[in-house]
């Protein structure tokens, strides 16, 4: 697919622009420098043939401040050899600095195409003032726009698409490169707690550095996505920042829009895996994010991550470790368990297949039939609950959607149906229906007049 690069150095609106591009608030906006620090990508539609893929890039620093900066700084760098089109952002309030000078000489020496745009320029009083200096970078003719109030956007994407030439790419041409389509994508979410290794999880399982990875919580801050192709099969992983207790975490911090991108990549998820750390127990944190993802109603791997810095587990005390998780985990006692290195890269084919297991009973559709055998056979070892005077009868039932799988049972009554019979009844189904590895399994219980 086709890449623009958004490049600049930090606080000139690269993500503001992104953002209205893309027509989502997908990048974190603050007016601190270097609050997008992951590569953040989005699909653009010029029409129904074009398609680009916008990447909004962190902000190239000139003296980066600390391990953090200086790991952004030289990712951006070596990413922009996979673009096709660079956006050099300067900002069109102030003359340009020794940063923007540095970052054009580095663009040049790249030689690729590159369209030069100078933002906030909604005051052309400033931008007057401003205008004949921003020619000394040696890419001519500015393209003025203002991100903030969409001025001069749509005749962006018209320059975009001139540049596109002939790469722009049409959906069919995504399979033939081996994406696959997009219905038939697995949409896959990382999360966990902070520093439990998330990002260097997505860069094992997607071939290469793609997210950015320190000892640092919170590295990560926007959800980064990637799309790739693993024995035939097409995912799109998407690494989100890791989740802290909300009462730790600061009302409209950079933190809390980041917990809350993080919730957003849930949603948009068909297997999410809950990362941990191997070496510790369950906490409460892993129990909540656990409760989230059942009420979301997502398929679910549950990943034991840094096993290279322990002792070798015997199968015997794996299969403790598995049973001691799951018990902690109630929420999701139906998820296969994982142990791996994303470190060392092990146990990563396993991984993929509890995904491709997670997806298949998260998309499994029944025939009425089948289901009403098992109902059949579930009235026969549950007795039905009684109130009102009367029993409950469970008359027949059917599937009524998938992702995940949703089964209506018609009842006489729901309302003497207390919870702990539905558990059983929803337990039954898996034992006898399908175990549904991998995927929540919810039923309704639908009042209906026995004829």
């Amino acid at each position: 697919m086709y890449k623009v690069f958004i490049v600049g150095k930090p606080n000139v609106g690269k993500s503001t622009l992104f953002n209205k591009l893309i027509k989502q608030r997908k990048a974190i906006v603050d007016d601190q420098p270097g609050v997008t620090r992951d590569a953040v990508y989005g699909d653009i539609w010029i029409d129904e043939d074009r398609v680009f893929r916008l990447v909004d890039t962190c902000g190239i620093f000139q003296k980066p401040d600390g391990v953090i900066e200086s790991m952004m700084k030289d990712r951006t760098v070596k990413s922009l050899n996979e673009a096709d089109l660079i956006l050099f952002v300067v900002n069109g309030q102030s003359p340009p600095t020794s940063e923007d000078f540095e970052i054009a000489d580095r663009l040049r020496v790249l030689g690729k195409p590159l369209l030069f745009i100078a933002n906030k320029t909604e005051s052309s009083k400033r931008y007057d003032d401003v205008y004949p200096e921003l020619f000394a970078l040696g890419f001519g003719e500015p393209i003025a726009i203002s991100a903030e109030h969409k001025i001069g956007t749509a005749g962006l994407v018209d320059e975009i698409a001139e540049k596109m030439d002939q790469a722009a790419q049409s959906y069919q041409t995504l399979a033939e490169e081996g994406i696959g389509a997009a219905e038939e994508t697995i949409k896959v979410t990382i999360t966990g707690k902070p520093n439990v290794g998330k990002s260097m999880l997505l860069n094992a399982l997607c071939g290469k550095e793609r997210a950015l990875v320190t000892d640092i919580a919170g590295t990560t801050r926007d959800p980064i996505d990637e799309w790739f192709v693993h024995e035939n099969q097409s995912y799109l992983i998407i690494d989100s920042a890791g989740i802290r207790k909300r009462t730790k975490v600061d009302y409209k911090s950079l933190e809390s829009f980041s917990i809350s991108r993080a919730d957003q990549a849930m949603e948009a998820a068909d297997v999410v895996l809950l990362v941990m750390d191997a070496r510790e127990p369950v906490s409460e944190q892993d129990q909540r994010i656990a409760g989230m993802l059942e009420k979301k109603g997502k398929a679910s791997v549950i990943v034991l991550n840094k096993i290279d810095a322990m002792a070798p587990l015997s199968p015997e005390r794996q299969q403790e470790v598995v049973e001691t998780t799951l018990q902690s985990l109630y929420f999701l006692y139906y998820s296969p368990v994982v142990f791996i290195s994303a470190k060392e890269k092990r146990n990563l084919d396993i991984l993929f297949d509890a995904i491709n297991q997670s997806y298949a009973s998260y998309t499994k559709t029944f025939t009425t039939g089948e289901i009403n055998r098992t109902l059949e056979r579930i009235k026969l070892i549950l007795p039905a609950p009684t109130g009102k005077g009367k029993s409950l009868n469970m008359l027949y039932a059917t599937q009524v959607a998938n992702k995940p799988p949703i089964i209506s049972i018609y009842v006489n009554d729901p309302q003497i149906i207390p919870a702990s019979f539905k558990t059983a009844v929803k337990k039954q189904f898996r034992k006898f229906l399908d175990p549904l590895a991998g995927s929540p399994l919810f039923l309704k219980f639908v009042p209906r007049r026995e004829s």
